[in-house]
């Protein structure tokens, strides 16, 4: 289902290469990014079912940290800026997990190392995001 809706996605960015705020390049893209967020979370949580909360939160944390930057990325190689929003959304969502679900869960050392590599990466992105 993923590939399909990334094919029809695709095909109307070439058709369409001009018009960044076509409906369907826009709510495609919602959606296709909706759905890899859950089908990520649902193979890292198969994935890593045999470890304990601690490994498990972080590694999904870092699966949806990993999805934001590509989205960010491939939204500012492609100049298509509703990816580049996506991954800033993403980045966002992945902020509140942590700060909102992930907390308890976290030893204060790791808790520490975390929202700094989050701050790089927020920095990295804002200063990617307003260069242009």
């Amino acid at each position: 289902m993923l590939a399909s809706i990334l094919v029809f996605i695709w095909i109307s960015i070439q058709k369409t290469e001009q018009d960044e705020h076509d409906t369907f390049k826009v709510g495609g893209s919602i959606v296709f990014s909706i759905l890899s967020l859950i089908f990520a979370t649902e193979v890292t949580a198969a994935g890593t079912n045999h470890l304990s909360a601690n490994p498990q939160t972080l590694i999904m944390t870092a699966v949806w940290l990993g999805l934001s930057i590509a989205a960010f990325v491939i939204g500012s190689l492609k100049t298509f800026k509703t990816a580049t929003y996506i991954g800033v959304g993403i980045l966002f969502l992945t902020l509140f997990k942590l700060v909102l679900y992930d907390l308890p869960f976290i030893p204060m050392a790791i808790r520490a190392l975390l929202f700094i590599v989050l701050g790089a990466i927020g920095l990295i992105i804002s200063r990617l995001f307003y260069k242009k």
